[in-house]
């Protein structure tokens, strides 16, 4: 071929490369491109939601924890993503089984001989077949380790599933907590003013001073920023909520489940028995310690030689060397690699290591699991009996808030009194429902540390519903619950001063002036009752054990009445005589 040919072609080659080069965007470019196309995504997102026509579902109405649960599986664009790992993981499946199948190689080529034709003059095709015999046993041992890749995808998509139930459940609860810390302040700021309008109405008949009024003013500001606080928190979770939900963030939902206290009584070996099958983290250590041990068998198959049979068929046409212009060639036969190099017992090593790491793991995870458990029984535990003392606080609290202001009607209390008594009820009001919220994560935890809050198999029917109740395991459940009787100190309680409750919590006492009373709390019921001294009272609560809504104790109905009842009147005069008798006598 002439000098003056290869330069031409030469140039050709440039020009070609130098065009491609051209047509590849630069920096800048791509830069302005990704802009354009995220401004334009902001401007079809404002026209779609004008229209109403959002991508993602938009509710309305009341949502219940299952339904709030059934939407995360199916719209959580986390999950929905992970879901593809499947689909990965079986075309990695489907590409191991090469190793085993015959493969299919078609080749051909053309040249230009200076003085033996033209372009297509000199050209050969062929194809070829070959077949993967053997080498030791590596064959059935890649097989095996796809299937087990297989089956560790399914398992992180359980665990994935089981901690998106987690979470929303989660954000759920924290909901409803908000909700009655709102509604607890709300009571609360309810009392408040209308404690502030008796004593700035005291102030006007100077009979309070002006510190009675700026404390009350204070502690009005102090209910409202809590209730603030409490209504952001609402907002908040709302928002956490509908995002992990993967739905409309214009939603408007009420939130239809409550707080409620339900009792279990789990038993450790059954706990660790069910964890040690349903865990998500032990199936993922156990398949991953079973992977390596067919890596092993892999690392020590390379060992061998590898042994494959070929056959092929080539066509050739060419004018030059003097050969015939156009031949047919056929090949068959047996062929094997055998490589020898140090690199082999260099990867025999790492792959024994790696399979003693995972066995490590796996009785790490093993570890962990049963002390995931014990913790979260003994933080059930603890939870359960708070939850238990501070139901019957509230009661006290209430009580203790209705006598202050009898007597500071009376004028045998002050305003701080009053404050300090109101701000005991709505802290044990509000630590009441924390400790309720504490007692349901307590059971949810559990269920997490047991592995049976998410689905048993993934599959596109499991998927939709977990395999048992949201923070509810039958078998540990409590069915014949009975509060725990608490002693409080003489006062405190429904009954009058110096009255005692009994483990059915109904109590009969004698005050100091003689009056008698009874307070009684029906715990199948609900029904409860308080009484002061020489007088009987009978009052309703809602219970906090199976179905029932959670105990609420309305602070609204301690605000200072209009009028007080004259046997209120008698006893605080009653009790303000014998103080100051019993401090006379002191002093003598």
């Amino acid at each position: 071929m002439p000098f003056s040919r290869l330069l031409a072609f030469a140039a050709l080659f440039t020009f070609c490369l130098a065009a491609v080069a051209g047509c590849l965007p630069s920096d800048e470019q791509i830069a302005a491109e990704t802009l354009a196309m995220r401004q334009h995504a902001y401007k079809e997102w404002k026209s779609a939601r004008e229209r109403g026509d959002e991508q993602s579902a938009r509710l309305n109405g009341p949502l219940s924890l299952d339904d709030a649960i059934r939407l995360a599986l199916r719209y959580n664009k986390e999950l929905l993503s992970a879901m593809q790992n499947r689909e990965i993981a079986a075309g990695e499946r489907m590409s191991a089984y090469q190793i085993v199948l015959p493969s299919f190689q078609v080749t051909g080529n053309t040249s230009v001989v200076e003085g033996n034709g033209g372009l297509f003059d000199n050209y050969s095709y062929g194809l070829s077949v070959g077949q993967p015999i053997a080498q030791g046993a590596s064959y059935p041992a890649q097989l095996r380790q796809a299937r087990l890749l297989t089956a560790l995808t399914d398992e992180q998509i359980r665990a994935q599933v089981q901690t998106l139930i987690q979470t929303t459940a989660t954000y759920y609860y924290d909901v409803l907590l908000a909700q009655h810390m709102v509604n607890t302040q709300r009571e609360g700021l309810v009392s408040a003013e209308a404690q502030l309008r008796m004593v700035t109405e005291r102030r006007r008949q100077e009979t309070a001073t002006d510190y009675d009024v700026l404390r009350a003013q204070v502690d009005v500001a102090t209910y409202r920023a809590r209730m603030i606080q409490a209504q952001n928190d609402i907002d908040s979770g709302r928002v956490n909520l509908l995002k992990v939900m993967g739905v409309s963030q214009d939603s408007e939902i009420t939130f239809s489940d409550k707080l409620e206290f339900l009792p279990m009584r789990p038993v450790f070996e059954r706990a660790v028995q069910i964890a040690s099958a349903n865990r998500a983290d032990l199936r993922i250590a156990e398949l991953n310690a079973r992977s390596e041990q067919e890596a092993v068998r892999i690392a020590q198959s390379q060992f061998f030689p590898v042994l494959a049979a070929t056959a092929g068929n080539t066509r050739i046409n060419s004018r030059s060397g003097g050969l015939r212009p156009t031949r047919t060639d056929w090949s068959a036969g047996l062929n094997f690699t055998w490589d020898i190099g140090i690199d082999l017992w260099g990867n025999l090593r790492s792959a024994r290591a790696e399979e003693i790491q995972r066995q490590i793991d796996l009785l790490d995870v093993q570890e962990t699991t049963v002390q995931e458990i014990r913790l979260q029984m003994y933080n059930l535990v603890n939870s359960e009996e708070m939850v238990k003392a501070l139901e019957v606080n509230q009661d006290a609290a209430s009580e203790a808030l209705r006598l202050v202001l009898v007597g500071y009607q009376a004028g045998v209390r002050t305003e701080v009194d009053v404050t300090d008594a109101r701000r005991a009820l709505t802290e044990v009001q509000g630590d009441y429902y924390t400790a309720l919220y504490n007692h349901t994560r307590n059971r949810l935890d559990l269920q997490v540390a047991m592995g049976i809050l998410g689905p048993a198999l993934v599959s596109d029917c499991d998927m939709l519903a977990p395999t048992v109740p949201i923070a509810n395991i039958e078998e540990f459940a409590v069915t014949d619950y009975t509060p725990n009787p608490i002693s409080l100190p003489d006062g405190a309680t429904g009954a009058a001063p110096g009255g005692s409750r009994s483990g059915s919590r109904t109590g009969t006492g004698t005050g100091s002036d003689g009056g008698r009373g009874t307070g009684s709390v029906n715990t199948n019921s609900g029904s409860g009752g308080a009484t002061t001294p020489g007088t009987t009272q009978t009052g309703s609560r809602a219970p906090v054990r199976g179905s029932r809504s959670s105990t609420t104790v309305s602070q609204a109905d301690t605000t200072m009445p209009s009028a007080v009842r004259a046997s209120d009147l008698n006893s605080g005069r009653r009790d303000a005589r014998r103080t100051t008798t019993q401090t006379a006598s002191a002093r003598r």
